[in-house]
């Protein structure tokens, strides 16, 4: 990716035909990006969004700006909430994305929002046929501390089914990857290859009661979640699996195993 040049008020790239950054410094009056800058994002392939103070819902900026984009990374928006909802989903925001970063988004709750209508006790079945995610091989997540499940629904799980690189540090509000509750339908996650979980002093749910298959999975690193008690990972359904770095004998002695040989044959301290 190229540098990013300071200009005027946000960063634009030197080679701004493929990358395009904006830093707001937190001062827009509006939810919205300055004309010069959604001109160039619709082509594209690489955003960068910093300190922007009133975006609520990311794809909000126009999904006719996203079609070309492959990296995004989104920092210090204090006011984001989401990154797609309902309508971005619709239009189908971030369908060639491979690339999404988010670091210390103070308010963000969810990545992919299906909002409630008024007088409604459950969210209405997502649009059919939509592309959000599909393509997203690399999740990062880094200093979120209000989100609570990084996938919000079954739905979104099989929006990202190719992802491969799944990192997720110091989320300390986060308390699982799905909520109990939501039914999936498919096997969680089929393309994984690397599983990073750094301080996550809530986690307590690895996809636990969800369907998997780990076949593609063959590093995961686990780094001070003292609440997650159970992994969803033996050498059956994970057999290129080398082992799970964890550098904690006292959680790995306290962990529960399905098969108790799994504990002897994938310890990696």
């Amino acid at each position: 990716m190229s540098s990013f040049v300071p200009c005027s008020s946000f960063y634009i790239s030197s080679n701004a035909s493929s990358d395009q950054g904006y830093d707001g410094g937190g001062e827009e009056r509006d939810s919205a990006l300055p004309p010069a800058i959604e001109d160039v994002l619709i082509r594209s392939s690489a955003f960068l969004l910093m300190r922007h103070g009133k975006l609520k819902v990311l794809s909000e900026l126009g999904m006719q700006n996203t079609d070309e984009l492959r990296y995004c990374y989104i920092g210090k928006c204090g006011a984001l909430e989401t990154i797609v909802n309902r309508n971005g989903l619709a239009m189908s925001a971030f369908s060639n994305l491979e690339f999404l970063s988010l670091d210390e988004l103070s308010n963000l709750k969810s990545i992919l929002c299906l909002e409630m209508e008024e007088g409604q006790s459950s969210p209405p079945p997502p649009p059919l046929n939509v592309n959000s995610f599909t393509n997203l091989t690399r999740l990062q997540l880094w200093d979120c501390q209000l989100i609570e499940h990084l996938f919000s629904s079954g739905f979104m799980l099989q929006q990202m089914s190719n992802l491969k690189d799944l990192l997720v540090l110091n989320c300390r509000g986060l308390k699982g990857m799905i909520p109990e509750d939501e039914k999936v339908e498919y096997e969680a996650l089929p393309q994984l290859s690397y599983l990073y979980l750094y301080e996550l002093p809530e986690f307590v749910n690895l996809f636990e009661g969800v369907r998997t298959c780990w076949q593609s999975l063959d590093e995961v690193i686990i780094l001070n979640t003292p609440k997650l008690r159970k992994l969803p990972f033996d050498t059956n359904s994970a057999p290129n699996l080398k082992g799970i770095q964890s550098y904690n004998q006292e959680w790995w002695d306290a962990l529960e195993w399905d098969n108790h040989a799994a504990k002897f044959q994938l310890l990696m301290l």
